[in-house]
């Protein structure tokens, strides 16, 4: 598994030379610039810590059958990554949060979730997250 920073120059350390699959990454943006630590969603049953022996802080690691994220992947990024990271930073009372349409935002426990946490989410049409 090959896993490296936009900002480290130079060719990563390559672990398993060969064939190479997909893998989901979960970016997040303050509009003052700031971001999330990254979560990437790998297609595996299980994963090894072994492969990830270098990864910058605070990144999160997860799985899922197909390398997508799910309903229970969105919800677990929501509780799990989201809320805690911009808790420690938020200015006022509610937080906005621009969406990319995908399914696993779309659904009733999500909206929930972010309703009892002063979320606002919004959602912008399907595909059309690469017009930001």
């Amino acid at each position: 598994k090959v896993i490296t920073r936009s900002d480290v120059y130079g060719r990563p350390k390559l672990l398993q030379p060969g064939n190479r699959e997909w893998v989901t990454a979960i970016e997040s943006v303050c509009a003052t610039g700031w971001s999330l630590p990254t979560y990437i969603i790998f297609k595996a049953k299980e994963l090894q810590d072994g492969w990830f022996d270098l990864l910058p802080e605070g990144w999160r690691l997860d799985k899922s059958d197909n390398w997508w994220t799910t309903d229970e992947i969105g919800i677990k990024w929501l509780q799990n990554h989201f809320i805690p990271e911009t808790n420690k930073r938020r200015k006022g009372a509610h937080r906005l949060l621009v969406l990319d349409g995908h399914g696993s935002h779309l659904t009733p426990q999500f909206d929930e979730i972010c309703a009892q946490n002063n979320i606002i989410p919004i959602c912008m049409p399907t595909h059309s997250s690469h017009l930001l």
